[in-house]
């Protein structure tokens, strides 16, 4: 199979991500992250960051299992490989690296396609002095991108001291909540009422406590920590169930405090396929309501 040499430095405008769940068994220390060689992923995706939260028990992650305990957590290294090189030898991305290090600031690593990396080979390991548990997952987002070219984006601002900014528009929304409904589009129509010739460069989901029209914001409750955030382009979920507790986007890039985004057509997002997902809705009222923001710039100005 032939691959497209990578050409350095890479323009970066946003990423994609999905979110994997490496499940743990009674007895044993060492899982895979991938039963098959295959991550859902496009295969010349390029596989640029590991990101990951602290794991709590009691957070139910997207395939509907808990993550794993602290205990755990706190003891686990991950291991990746890969055969980015003309010998197609197995060499390591990530050697026995501490997982909590992802939960203070991802990883970016030296950019791999998708299809180059081992996943079936690839594991997280833990010390015997922590005990797993079946039906328990490690929790790791997975930042990628398409291997086209990107042109460089237009910034708006070059602060003195390097610092360079688009400078953006946010659109904010809240998302009316009820104690049954665990899937939510994130508009009724095909836009969220944005220009149509707006480009959406990121999102940020934070949520407070006094929200503009419910009674109370979800973050109020538990169940914030088993919401997942998709959005979907055509068939495509380039933003695949990201956690909506991640809220420390300086922990990937330390002058942005929102998620950034492939840059999309706000009309090129299937905004009534977007969605959020409640894994557990326990504590979840009528009078509550869920908040986004949608970061966006216009050509025009």
């Amino acid at each position: 199979m032939k691959h497209t040499k990578l050409e350095y430095p890479i323009c970066q405008n946003g990423f994609k991500t999905k979110t994997i769940n490496i499940r743990t068994q009674a007895g044993k220390t060492k899982f895979l992250l991938q039963q098959v060689n295959e991550l859902g992923l496009p295969h010349d995706a390029q596989i640029l960051a590991f990101w990951c939260r602290e794991h709590v028990s009691t957070i139910t992650s997207s395939n509907g299992l808990t993550l794993t305990t602290a205990a755990v957590f706190d003891n686990s290294y991950i291991s990746l490989k890969d055969r980015a090189n003309p010998q197609n030898k197995i060499d390591l991305i990530l050697s026995e690296s501490y997982v909590p290090k992802l939960a203070t600031k991802a990883f970016f690593m030296q950019p791999v396609p998708s299809t180059l990396i081992d996943w079936n080979q690839s594991f997280i390991q833990i010390n015997p002095r922590a005990t797993a548990a079946d039906g328990q997952v490690f929790e790791i987002v997975v930042i990628y991108t398409d291997p086209c070219d990107i042109e460089l984006f237009p910034n708006r601002f070059i602060f003195r001291d390097g610092l360079e900014l688009a400078g953006v528009r946010q659109a904010s929304f809240e998302v009316k909540l009820n104690s049954t409904q665990i899937q939510y589009p994130l508009s009724n129509s095909d836009n969220v009422g944005l220009p149509t010739d707006a480009v959406i460069l990121g999102f940020n989901l934070r949520n407070n406590l006094f929200p503009l029209t419910g009674t109370t914001g979800v973050s109020s409750i538990a169940a914030f920590n088993n919401i997942y955030f998709t959005l979907k382009q055509g068939t495509d979920a380039f933003i695949s169930e990201f956690p909506a507790a991640l809220t420390s986007y300086e922990q990937l890039i330390s002058s942005l405090d929102y998620m950034p985004i492939t840059p999309t057509q706000v009309q090129a997002i299937d905004w009534q396929q977007s969605k959020i997902e409640i894994t557990d809705n326990t504590g979840v009222t009528n009078d509550m309501v869920f908040q986004f923001s949608l970061i966006w710039w216009t050509p025009k100005c």
